[in-house]
């Protein structure tokens, strides 16, 4: 699975040791596409001519911030992703980490991962 957030001059994909969230799923076994885990901040950074060749996942969550799944499937260089194809793209905005918040958003994403099929690019 990739957590990200795309616009015009590319994608920012998660760290997931770099944000609570993600970091809190993680080690309770959500496992994340992580392209480099090296460097100084908590996003990576791709061009749009190398996206889909760095973005494996079944699943893609993307930031509410950003491009959604209609405007990835105009992209000539991402709309084969078979995430995309298989309509295994969702977009998500992180939660307060209270623990109200997180038990809500752990539901939603474990119902977001039980329904995902495996498309072949992780």
């Amino acid at each position: 699975m990739v957590q990200q957030r795309a616009a015009a001059d590319g994608i920012y994909v998660v760290k997931p040791k770099d944000e609570p969230e993600t970091q809190l799923y993680q080690e309770r076994g959500v496992t994340y596409t992580e392209l480099s885990p090296g460097g100084d901040y908590d996003w990576d950074e791709y061009s749009w001519e190398n996206a889909e060749k760095m973005m494996t996942g079944d699943l893609l969550l993307t930031n509410v911030e950003g491009y959604q799944a209609e405007e990835l499937a105009d992209l000539p260089t991402f709309a084969e992703h078979p995430a995309l194809e298989a309509e295994q793209v969702y977009p998500w905005n992180g939660a307060a980490m209270d623990y109200s918040s997180q038990a809500a958003q752990m539901r939603r994403l474990a119902r977001l991962v039980d329904d995902a099929q495996d498309v072949g690019s992780s």
